[in-house]
C-alpha cells in the first residue's frame, strides 16, 4: 500500500469518527474494512502490506481511489493532505462486453431494480440488489441518500440514519430521478441542494444523482459477479416516455452518469457503501470525473442504450397473447411520472415480437405514487384535527414524510394502517376511507382522463374498429393500486365512440415459476427483467389510421 493510499484511507475513516455523550471521548460508527486496517498499521509503523496478485479489483478497497499499485514503503509521513482528485478505475470504458449476455437498470423514483438475461437461458435473474445494500433479502433498494456528519448513506442505510436523528430541520435527497423527469437534466450542477439536505453545501443535485448511481452500480456489480457474470455486463438503461430535448439530454446525461457510477463503484470497497462514504472522498471521487476521456465514454460498450419502459414491461405479453395483431394501452404507474403509450403490437406464433407505437400517442404524466404520498400525509394530518398550514402540521408531515412509503405499502397491501406520532396522537386507518378521499378520486380520475387521451391521440378508430383485439397493459409499482385497475370496469370515452380494454395480466411464465418472492412485487421488476431480454421487443415505425387498407401504387410492369 502507497503512503498516499493509507492517508485517503485514515482520512475516510477519521471522517467517520463522532463525539460521544461524555464530551471526553469518541465513537467510530459502523465497521473497520481492511483497507483501513491496513492503513493504520502502515501509518503507525507496524506493518508492510503486500497485495495478492490474483486479489479481485473490486475488494481492494477505498485504496484504488489513489492507487492500484501496493507497496511495502515505510516513507516518513506528512499531514494528511486535502483531497483534491481521487484516482480512478477506469477498466470499465475499455472492457469488452459479453454479446451473450445483457443485463438492464431500472432506476426508479422510489426503488430501483435491476436484472441480468444470458441469451442461452429462458429467463432473466433479478438481481437481488438488497443483499448487496444492506445483507438482506430484496429485489429493490431505496432510491435514497442521506448525508449527516462527516458522511453520505444509501439505500436502506439512508433511511435508518434519518430516522435515527428524527430531526424536523433535515431532509433525505429522495427520488433523484426526478432530477430528469421533472428537473431541467442541464440545471442539475449549477448550485448546491439545500442546507436541509446538505448541511455541509458540498454537492450538487448532480452530484448527488451521480453517487446513487454509484451506490446502485456497485450493488447491481456485486450480485452480477455472485452469478458468476462480469461486473462490466453490458447493460440497457431505462428511461420514461421522455419527448423531444427532454430525451435527447436526459438520456444521453443518464448513459454517462451510469458509466461515471461504473468508473466510481470500481474504486470504492463495496463495503463503504453500506457504512457511509465521507463527504471529502465522495467529492474527490466526484472531482475526478471530468477527467475522464470523452472518446473512450463514447464508445464504451459497458452501458448501451435505452429502451423505453413501457416496451420492457410489455415483455410479458408475448406469453398470453401470441399469433396476433393486438393494439395494446401500456401504463406504467411509477413513484414519479406516469408514463403512457398505444402499441399495435405484432406477435407472431414463434420469433421476436414487434411494436409500432401510435403516433403522438406516447406520453407522460407527472402525476404518480408520490402524489399519493402527498395525500396520504395530508389525510393523516386531517383525521387528527390539525389545522392544516400550523406549525404542528408541518412537524407532523415531517415526521410522516420519513416513512410514507412503507405506510402507504402496508394500508394498500393489508387494508389498513396504525400510525403513531409521539405526542400527538395515535390513529388506524383504512384502504376504504382513504380511497374516497377527495384528492384520491380526482388522482384516478386524472390517470383515467389521461388514458381516454392516449386513445384520442393514437386515433380511437384503431381501437374501435371491428374484430380488432384491444388490450390494457398495468405496470410500476401503482400497479395494484385499486383506483387504477377500477378503472377499466367501464369503457372510456372517446371521438369515436367508448372504447374498452381488457386488463391483461402481462405477468411472463417464468415469472410465474420464479417464487412468491418474485410475484408477489412482480409488477416492479417487469422493466428490468424486459428491458433485459435478448429477444427485446423490436420498436419499428410509428402508425396512425389503420382503419385504412395501405393505398396500392400503380407503376411500370417490366417483363
Amino acid at each position: 500500500m502507497e503512503i498516499d493510499t493509507a492517508r485517503i484511507l485514515t482520512a475516510n475513516l477519521l471522517d467517520r469518527v463522532s463525539a460521544a455523550s461524555d464530551g471526553r471521548t469518541y465513537r467510530l460508527d459502523g465497521a473497520i474494512t481492511q483497507g483501513e486496517l491496513d492503513a493504520l498499521n502502515l501509518l503507525a509503523g507496524r506493518a508492510s502490506v503486500p497485495v495478492s496478485p490474483s486479489e479481485p479489483r473490486a475488494t481492494q478497497g477505498l485504496d484504488h481511489a489513489t492507487s492500484v499499485t501496493r507497496t511495502s514503503e515505510t516513507n516518513s509521513l506528512a499531514a494528511v493532505p486535502i483531497i483534491g482528485k481521487a484516482k480512478l478505475e477506469t477498466a470499465a470504458l475499455v472492457a469488452e462486453a459479453d454479446p451473450t449476455v445483457f443485463a438492464c437498470i431500472d432506476f426508479g423514483t422510489a426503488f430501483s431494480k435491476a436484472a441480468v438475461w444470458k441469451s442461452d437461458d429462458s429467463r432473466p435473474i433479478p438481481l437481488d440488489l438488497e443483499q448487496a445494500g444492506s445483507g438482506t433479502p430484496g429485489f429493490t433498494i431505496p432510491s435514497s441518500v442521506y448525508i449527516t456528519g462527516n458522511s453520505v448513506f444509501f439505500g436502506h442505510r439512508a433511511l435508518e440514519e434519518s430516522r435515527r436523528e428524527n430531526n424536523p430541520a433535515r431532509e433525505r435527497f429522495d427520488s433523484p430521478k426526478q432530477c430528469l423527469s421533472i428537473d431541467d437534466p442541464d440545471d442539475i450542477d449549477r448550485e448546491s441542494v439545500g442546507v436541509a439536505i446538505d448541511p455541509s453545501q458540498t454537492f450538487t443535485r448532480g452530484d448527488l444523482l451521480r453517487l446513487y448511481l454509484a451506490y446502485l452500480t456497485s450493488c447491481t456489480a456485486e450480485r452480477m459477479e455472485a452469478h458468476g457474470l462480469s461486473r462490466h455486463t453490458q447493460r440497457r438503461f431505462a428511461i420514461p416516455v421522455w419527448r423531444g430535448k427532454q430525451l435527447e439530454s436526459a438520456s444521453s446525461l443518464l448513459r454517462r452518469s451510469l458509466l461515471e457510477a461504473q468508473v466510481i463503484a470500481d474504486s470504492v470497497d463495496p463495503e463503504v457503501w453500506g457504512k457511509g462514504i465521507s463527504i471529502s472522498f465522495a467529492k474527490s471521487l466526484l472531482n475526478a470525473l471530468p477527467d475522464l476521456d470523452a472518446e473512450l465514454i463514447a464508445n464504451s460498450e459497458t452501458v448501451l442504450d435505452h429502451v423505453l419502459e413501457p416496451m420492457a414491461a410489455a415483455a410479458g405479453l408475448t406469453d398470453h397473447v401470441r399469433n396476433k395483431k393486438a393494439r395494446v394501452l401500456v401504463a406504467d404507474i411509477g413513484a414519479g411520472t406516469s408514463d403512457f403509450g398505444a402499441y399495435q403490437f405484432v406477435l407472431p406464433a414463434a420469433g421476436r415480437a414487434r411494436a409500432h407505437p401510435f403516433l403522438n400517442s406516447e406520453s407522460a404524466l407527472k402525476q404518480a405514487g408520490n402524489r399519493l404520498d402527498e395525500f396520504l400525509i395530508r389525510f393523516i394530518v386531517e383525521r387528527s384535527g390539525t389545522p392544516v398550514g400550523s406549525d404542528a402540521a408541518v412537524r407532523i408531515a415531517k415526521f410522516l414524510m420519513r416513512d410514507i412509503r412503507e405506510t402507504k405499502q402496508t394500508l394498500f397491501t393489508v387494508g389498513s394502517v396504525f400510525v403513531s406520532i409521539p405526542d400527538f396522537f395515535d390513529m388506524t386507518i383504512t384502504r376504504d376511507e382513504f380511497s374516497q378521499d377527495p384528492h384520491v378520486t380526482q388522482f384516478g380520475r386524472t390517470i383515467g382522463g389521461q388514458i381516454a387521451k392516449t386513445i384520442e391521440n393514437a386515433g380511437a378508430k384503431n381501437f374501435t374498429e371491428d374484430g380488432v383485439s384491444t388490450y390494457a397493459i398495468l405496470t410500476g409499482g401503482g400497479a395494484g393500486l385499486p383506483m387504477i385497475r377500477d378503472l377499466f370496469n367501464a369503457p372510456f370515452p372517446t371521438s369515436s365512440g367508448d372504447v374498452s380494454l381488457r386488463l391483461v395480466d402481462a405477468t411472463p411464465d417464468w415469472a410465474l415459476d420464479a417464487g412468491d418472492d418474485v410475484l408477489a412485487i412482480f409488477p416492479q421488476l417487469a422493466v428490468s427483467s424486459g428491458g433485459s431480454s435478448p429477444d427485446l421487443i423490436e420498436v419499428r415505425s410509428s402508425v396512425s389510421d389503420l382503419t385504412q387498407a395501405p393505398r396500392r401504387v400503380w407503376g411500370p410492369r417490366w417483363t
